[in-house]
């Protein structure tokens, strides 16, 4: 073939489409590896996981984790109420690669739930991935460059970083708001919120109210009524409740010693759980929605708040 003939190849109309094209296409091979900045929002569970599982699965990459507070946690560092806890079994509560057969109740406290995250971030030292105090407070996506132009806030200073991949784990829960009734901004009593607890808050001896019957206010009402004077639920929908099987108070009526029946058993399932770590994966205690199930709840329910009456169809679901 001689210098300058037209051999009707590909490459010479695909070239003028990319010129004509504002989009830059690189001079590179199909799945060639190429440097990628990545940028996290949140250190909670889903943050502190994107460090691990990027420091082992990327090579040509940097990492960083903006997070809003002093240190990692998330929702359990700001979930402080009297009586947070996990309300699901707490050996399937963890990082299925790290399992933990010592946690002290069957449902954990928050608190504790905390402090395993905390020693998972010790433990694989992800320190150098993490900008704590600040906030992200925008994106914008610039198309012909591939990149994300990320808004930062620390202190007061308003700046910018960049990233070709932006990961939302900013959580969807946790931007408390009070509820939007008429007078509230002039009430002259204690207001506090559960997703942002007042530790100083004392309630004994006065009348307390807890707007919302949700998993939240089923934790924390059982704390109010120990000490106040009274307190009252404002219920938008019925919900269940039903007794904790295996609270360390629950003792057994034909005499177990204090250690309690929940609690003995707990005590011997984590024994096993030592001895066989990715047991904590597979147990699970999943309730069926079946008839017999919904029966036995109400029947408690019914039994709990005293002879069945009227209005006691306002509280059980139907």
């Amino acid at each position: 073939m001689t210098t300058g003939e037209d051999d009707n190849r590909p490459k010479a109309a695909t070239t003028t489409a990319a010129a004509a094209s504002p989009l830059q296409i690189p001079e590179r091979y199909h799945s060639e590896p190429h440097f990628a900045r990545v940028i996290h929002v949140g250190a909670g569970a889903a943050g502190l996981l994107a460090a691990y599982k990027t420091e082992r699965m990327l090579r040509n990459y940097e990492l960083v984790v903006y997070e809003k507070n002093d240190t990692v946690g998330g929702t359990w560092l700001e979930n402080r109420y009297p009586g947070c806890a996990c309300d699901i079994p707490s050996h399937i509560y963890n990082f299925s690669f790290e399992p933990n057969a010592e946690w002290s109740s069957f449902y954990a406290r928050g608190g504790e739930i905390q402090e395993y995250f905390v020693r998972f971030y010790e433990k694989y030292q992800l320190q150098k991935y993490m900008r704590f105090g600040t906030t992200v407070v925008g994106a914008t996506w610039h198309d012909a460059r591939g990149q994300w132009e990320v808004q930062l806030e620390k202190d007061g200073d308003r700046f910018s970083d960049w990233c070709h991949v932006l990961i939302n784990g900013s959580g969807v829960v946790n931007k408390w708001k009070y509820p939007a009734i008429p007078g509230i901004d002039e009430y002259k009593g204690t207001l506090t919120h559960s997703a942002h607890w007042d530790p100083s808050i004392r309630w004994e001896d006065k009348t307390v109210a807890v707007i919302g019957s949700g998993a939240s206010a089923v934790q924390l009402l059982p704390q109010l009524v120990n000490g106040s004077k009274s307190t009252v639920c404002f219920a938008r929908n019925p919900t269940w409740v039903v007794p904790n099987v295996v609270s360390a108070d629950k003792v057994h009526p034909v005499g177990m010693p204090p250690a309690a029946a929940g609690k003995h058993h707990f005590v011997e399932e984590k024994q096993v759980l030592r001895s066989n770590p990715h047991l904590c994966t597979k147990k699970s205690c999943p309730i069926r929605a079946s008839p017999r199930s919904k029966r036995l709840f109400t029947l408690s329910m019914a039994g709990r708040g005293g002879q069945i009456h009227d209005s006691l169809a306002v509280v059980i679901p139907r």
